[in-house]
């Protein structure tokens, strides 16, 4: 009796075309799946940011005192990783607001000049300097360069 009415089944199947609808419909679903997992990971791994989100993650982890992130912006190998937190901790500046004012790539450097807002111990008024940064693209990743005393030019204005 079952096989009665499995064959009934698969003949009315086949007469509706119930067998290439279901082809189709799996094939359908099946390719949707397949492109869906193609742009997940495409946007997840192996993505490398751009540099003006790069600079605006560093100086935003800057403002908001996380060192321990924005050393993840330095160029790897570049400096001590206690040296540098002790050096960002124990400043007595306090970054407050930064504005990116160009960027200029060329290959695998860069220079981002910006305009930053801090306050200084003992100064009761905010103070704006101009700086800039440079920038380098290590295994497609852009990371900070770190400034030497000679590279430290900045004009302040009282604000």
């Amino acid at each position: 009796m079952a096989a009665v009415l499995l064959t009934r089944r698969l003949r009315q199947n086949r007469e509706s075309g119930g067998d290439r609808n279901r082809f189709r419909y799996v094939s359908e679903l099946s390719l949707f799946a397949f492109i869906l997992s193609s742009v997940i990971a495409s946007s997840c791994g192996g993505r490398t940011e751009s540099l003006e989100s790069r600079v605006n993650a560093y100086w935003q982890a800057r403002i908001q005192g996380e060192v321990e992130k924005a050393f993840t912006f330095e160029v790897p190998g570049s400096k001590d990783k206690a040296a540098y937190l002790k050096e960002l901790l124990t400043a007595p500046i306090v970054y407050t607001e930064k504005t990116i004012v160009a960027i200029t790539e060329n290959g695998n450097e860069a220079e981002v000049k910006l305009q930053m807002k801090y306050l200084l111990s003992g100064l009761a008024q905010s103070v704006t300097s101009s700086t800039a940064e440079k920038w380098v693209k290590l295994r497609g990743q852009w990371y900070r360069q770190p400034q030497t005393d000679g590279d430290a030019g900045r004009e302040k204005e009282r604000g």
